[in-house]
């Protein structure tokens, strides 16, 4: 069973990505702690250490691709999967510009595009 950190800023974002999730139940656990900031999202990954965690790009202090850098630059921390879901239609290009890994869900996105890509990285 794979744990999931939503570490979305917006509660509401959170809420439909957790019922859009609800159909893995069997695969999957949530952690649904909400992370406002940076240190906040930095915090929960290394107490509960998730195997994926879902993020917006935006935090209040600053962007979850800088957080994402700074984790997978840093071998003797916990490294999870990460997938930023984000309006930004050139999140692609800066995950690849900045070196990191990560999957990325366009907003608006449906419960096809939240399930699929769990199930992708669940498979692997």
């Amino acid at each position: 069973m794979k744990t999931i950190l939503i570490a979305e800023t917006h509660k509401e974002q959170a809420n439909i990505i957790r019922r859009y999730l609800e159909p893995l139940k069997d695969q999957i656990q949530i952690l649904d702690k909400g992370a406002s900031n940076s240190q906040e999202m930095k915090d929960m990954i290394s107490q509960y250490k998730p195997n994926i965690v879902i993020t917006n790009e935006r935090k209040k202090d600053g962007l979850a691709t800088d957080i994402i850098k700074e984790i997978q630059d840093d071998p003797t921390k916990f490294q999870p999967i990460f997938i930023i879901v984000s309006a930004f239609s050139d999140m692609e290009y800066t995950c690849k510009r900045k070196g990191i890994t990560a999957y990325y869900v366009q907003k608006p996105y449906s419960n096809e595009d939240i399930t699929e890509c769990i199930t992708k990285i669940i498979k692997n």
